[in-house]
């Protein structure tokens, strides 16, 4: 369509079929032959790509092994609490979703997400692509994969030439879930220069229920910031398996008030493991004025049920200051103190030149298992 795209308060749906939305401000032509390709054809060197906006609740869905939800413009907008969403209840594959804008605004409790509902044919959920230059996720804004039936969830893939921002004091961020035994979240990837999360309820998680697994989440960028509250989890509460993180920092991490967890609270009878988490940077710091509000890495456990290991690399630097802490423990279930089948905490392996800790800062394991070794730099995730 010639200039800027606004949907209101409407629905815009398609089953098992396929919706382009596409903003062109200058003369250009917009070819849709291939499946999951928008091309768009120029015929002005001054040519520019126009505001997509979704605002008052409005609906765009399609269902079930469709082509696809594709949007493409300069500015993508959705706010207040409007969806876009792909939804799988047969086998196959649900239909992806992709975003691809100079500037994507995701606010005011708005959700792009993809749901598989199978739980028969063990189908898998359409992927989430969102890729633009600056990435803006706030007051209560979502991006995630729901998955709860017997298959595989589908991906959610962000990639920024710039910063990706999550921030919020509600529920905000991007988010996989899973949530029956057997079923399979998608992965979480980020790719952007600087990723900045802050708020106390700002979340990159894949959150397993007491009986689904939880993503896998791998992020690399150039700068890395935590603040007041924020989390990237990847925790297990049941009986399947935490997701494992994966983390490359270019430059820094900063870790303010924030937490990394893959921590394992199974109170089942059945044994499930921890993720395990792998940090590399050239510079990292943690830290927290607080008791009980200090920046962290932790995997725990608590329960039946292995935490995951923690491995955590410093080209230059690695602070721990304040309340800040590095934790692998293993803790009883508080529900029944007098089970004697306690998981085993994880290791904990630090390689950094130097290692400086003041203030209250701890790094902790415990059970037989558990150790803390610190070794020469060396990153094998470069």
């Amino acid at each position: 369509m010639g200039g800027n795209i606004a949907i209101a308060e409407g629905k815009l749906s398609a089953s098992e079929g396929r919706i382009n939305l596409v903003s062109v401000a200058s003369p250009s032509e917009v070819l849709h032959d291939l499946p999951g390709k928008v091309e768009i054809t120029h015929t002005d060197l001054s040519d520019k790509l126009g505001t997509i906006s979704v605002s008052g609740g409005a609906n765009i869905n399609i269902q079930n092994e469709g082509e696809g939800i594709f949007i493409k413009g300069g500015v993508f907008k959705i706010e207040e609490g409007s969806q876009i969403s792909s939804q799988n209840s047969v086998s196959g594959k649900g239909a992806p979703i992709s975003v691809i804008a100079d500037e994507v605004e995701l606010i005011n409790n708005a959700i792009i997400e993809s749901i598989n509902v199978d739980f028969f044919n063990k189908a898998q959920g359409g992927n989430i692509l969102i890729s633009a230059n600056h990435i803006n996720i706030e007051h209560g804004g979502v991006a995630g994969s729901y998955n709860i039936g017997s298959g595989m969830g589908g991906d959610l893939i962000i990639k920024a030439n710039g910063k990706v921002t999550i921030s919020g004091n509600t529920y905000t961020g991007l988010i996989n879930v899973c949530s029956f035994d057997g079923c399979k979240p998608g992965t979480i990837s980020i790719k952007a220069a600087d990723l900045i999360i802050d708020g106390s309820r700002a979340i990159v998680g894949g959150v397993g229920s007491f009986s689904g697994a939880s993503a896998d989440i791998i992020i690399e960028v150039k700068n890395l910031s935590l603040e007041s509250g924020s989390q990237i989890s990847a925790s297990t509460l049941g009986s399947s398996p935490g997701g494992d993180i994966f983390i490359n920092v270019e430059e820094s991490l900063k870790i303010d008030e924030g937490v990394i967890k893959a921590d394992n609270f199974n109170f089942t009878d059945i044994a499930s493991k921890g993720g395990d988490i792998t940090i590399c940077a050239k510079n990292i710091l943690i830290k927290g004025e607080e008791y009980l509000k200090g920046g962290g890495i932790a995997s725990d456990t608590a329960g039946k049920g292995n935490a995951g290991d923690i491995t955590i690399t410093a080209q230059n630097s690695f602070r721990i200051a304040g309340y800040g802490y590095v934790t692998a423990i293993s803790m009883r279930d508080p529900i029944d103190q007098n089970r004697s089948d306690v998981g085993d905490a994880g290791k904990i392996s630090i390689s950094v030149p130097e290692l400086i800790m003041d203030g209250n800062a701890a790094i902790r394991t415990s059970t037989e298992t558990g150790r803390i070794k610190q070794k020469p730099w060396k990153c094998d995730m470069l």
